[in-house]
């Protein structure tokens, strides 16, 4: 596994609000469906959200790497309910600089 997924994966699964920020690059953007993240702040206030969820890693289904883009699929409880997700990290300098990630109820 990616040594960036590795540490999301880890960092969400605990509850570290602060460890996931680290992952983050200055400028990156963060997109899904229902809404755009922009900066750290705004990346703060979207995980703050989500980990009040308990979200837990059940299966990480799918992983690619070409450069410095990584695509995935896993499946996730959050909140009690079970989520199929795919996404992608686009990095620089070895961070998270842009980010898609859409979630299907499973």
């Amino acid at each position: 596994m990616n040594d960036v997924l590795a540490r999301q994966i880890a960092a969400i699964e605990s509850g570290d609000l602060e460890g996931l920020l680290r992952q983050y690059h200055p400028d990156a953007v963060v997109t899904r469906l229902d809404l755009v993240a922009r900066g750290r702040e705004e990346i703060r206030a979207l995980f703050a959200a989500y980990l009040a969820k308990a979200p837990k890693l059940e299966e990480l289904g799918g992983l690619q790497e070409a450069g410095d883009t990584l695509l995935y699929r896993a499946t996730m409880v959050v909140d009690g309910q079970r989520f199929t997700t795919f996404g992608t990290f686009v990095l620089n300098d070895g961070l998270i600089w842009r980010q898609t990630a859409v979630a299907l109820p499973a």
